[in-house]
C-alpha cells in the first residue's frame, strides 16, 4: 500500500561445507585396513600402535611425505589430499643353539627371523676315542619328556622362540679281536 512502511526482517542461513579426504591405515598384519574421513586442513588422529606376533612396529609410513608417524608422534601437517599410512614392521629375531658332547659350548649358534626354518649343524666326532656316535637327532634342552627330534623336523617346523638343542648320541663298545692271520682287529659297535 501506498504510504505505509513495512518492516520486514529476512534471515538467511549460509551453510559452509568443508571438503573431506579419505585417510587409510594399512596394517599389513592380517588386520583389516582402517579407513577414516578427515576434513580439509585438520590433523589426523593416529590409531594406537598395532601389534603383530613376531614383529616390532616401527610406525606408519605416510604416502604424502614418506615420513614415519606413530600414535605418540602424529601427522600434524593438515590433510589436503587422500593419504595412506602403511605400517612398517621389523621381524623379531630368535636364537637357536645346538650342543654336542660338550654341553657348555654350542656347535652352532644361529640367529634367524621369527617363524623361520633353521638348519642343524653337521656333527662329526672321533668315534674311536669318544666311543660315541651321533644319531642325527636332537632333544630340546629343558624338555623333560625326552622327545627325540630328527634332523628332518627342522625342515618342517618354523622356529618362533629361542631354543637350545642337545645332540643325541649312542654309546659304543670298542671290541678287540685277535686272530693269528690278521692280528689285532678293533671293531666299534653300538651298545644294545
Amino acid at each position: 500500500p501506498v504510504g505505509k512502511t513495512v518492516n520486514r526482517t529476512t534471515t538467511f542461513t549460509a551453510y559452509v561445507y568443508k571438503k573431506q579426504f579419505k585417510v587409510t591405515f594399512v596394517y599389513a598384519n592380517g588386520q583389516s585396513d582402517l579407513v577414516t574421513w578427515v576434513y580439509y586442513d585438520d590433523n589426523v588422529t593416529m590409531p594406537q600402535d598395532p601389534t603383530y606376533t613376531g614383529h616390532t612396529f616401527n610406525g606408519w609410513v605416510c604416502s604424502v611425505d614418506g615420513r614415519m608417524y606413530t600414535y605418540s608422534n602424529p601427522y600434524t601437517a593438515g590433510v589436503r589430499q587422500e593419504i595412506t599410512f602403511g605400517a612398517s614392521w621389523d621381524n623379531n629375531q630368535v636364537t637357536v643353539r645346538f650342543f654336542g658332547l660338550d654341553s657348555t659350548t654350542p656347535l652352532s649358534t644361529q640367529t634367524i627371523n621369527y617363524d623361520s626354518y633353521v638348519t642343524p649343524p653337521t656333527v662329526t666326532i672321533d668315534e674311536e676315542n669318544t666311543l660315541k656316535r651321533f644319531k642325527n637327532a636332537w632333544t630340546r634342552r629343558g624338555d623333560t619328556s625326552g622327545t627325540v627330534i630328527p634332523n628332518s623336523w627342522f625342515n618342517e617346523n618354523r622356529i618362533r622362540t629361542n631354543m637350545d638343542f642337545d645332540g643325541k648320541f649312542v654309546n659304543l663298545y670298542k671290541v678287540r679281536f685277535y686272530t693269528p692271520d690278521e692280528g689285532n682287529q678293533v671293531y666299534i659297535i653300538p651298545r644294545q
